[in-house]
């Protein structure tokens, strides 16, 4: 019943030797074993590899490494423990630290890869390290699965997010939803108020600025208007005015 889940293959080193300049901050990461894992050659086992952030990238999330890796430990021992769900089976929970870096979240999934192919990804979480990603394991063949990923860019899968598993709505939902009750109202003229940060920061697009982004491409043709803020560093004189200039063109404010 479990055959689907079971890493046969992966019991061969894919690199002996481990992937250079992987041994950085924020891209080593430790194996989690259970007894008796040293020796591999008997029974069947399956790899979860973590990627997760050590870090919050945004104020009151909590979905980290210090919060998530022991709820999956506690998980693996239950459903492998005699009479659970995989008892016949062995778990191996390897873990990276993304920094929610494009760049550091691809070189810890490909040091997880090299040491032994993974039968499944849990996380990343940002949107900017599971485009990488999620494109690599449609080509490994990996499952990846993640609470994040609400850019409907992500709904897109084929060729590049086939494996990829999102478990929470996206912003194309909202949108939609935002368009019936612009047409259940009546609303024709709306502004947006949202959090941004400045594009020199070389730090993206925020949550707010994409859901923003799919509400207008669903909703089209109406009249809006934009005011952006920065909410690490604006005042509440810098709200005011913001809150100011849009009551001029808009009855209707979305944040």
């Amino acid at each position: 019943m479990y055959g689907g889940f079971v890493n046969r293959s992966s019991r061969d080193v894919i690199g002996a030797a481990p992937a250079q300049g992987c041994e950085q901050t924020g891209v080593t990461g430790g194996a989690n074993r259970h007894p008796g894992f040293a020796d591999d050659s008997q029974g069947n086992f399956v790899k979860f590899a973590i990627l997760l952030p050590e870090q919050p990238s945004k104020r009151r999330d909590i979905r980290i490494l210090s919060t998530v890796l022991p709820v999956i430990e506690m998980a693996t021992r239950v459903v492998t423990a005699p009479g659970g769900l995989l008892q016949n089976l062995r778990i191996e929970i390897d873990h990276r630290d993304t920094q929610c870096s494009s760049t550091y979240g691809a070189l810890g999934a490909f040091d997880i890869f090299l040491k032994r192919k993974p039968d499944v990804f849990f996380g990343p979480i940002c949107d900017y390290v599971i485009a990488p990603i999620a494109r690599y394991s449609s080509v490994w063949g990996i499952p990846l699965i993640t609470t994040g990923g609400l850019n409907e860019a992500f709904s897109l899968k084929a060729p590049n997010y086939r494996t990829l598993t999102r478990m929470i709505g996206n912003y194309q939902a909202f949108g939609l939803m935002m368009r019936e009750m612009h047409r259940h109202y009546n609303w024709t003229i709306q502004a947006y108020l949202y959090h941004e940060w400045d594009e020199k920061s070389g730090r993206g697009f925020t949550d707010c600025s994409m859901a923003i982004t799919s509400i207008n491409r669903a909703i089209g043709g109406n009249e809006t208007s934009t005011g952006t803020f920065d909410e690490e560093t604006a005042k509440y004189a810098d709200y005011l005015r913001l809150l100011r200039n849009i009551e001029k063109r808009a009855r209707i404010i979305a944040m």
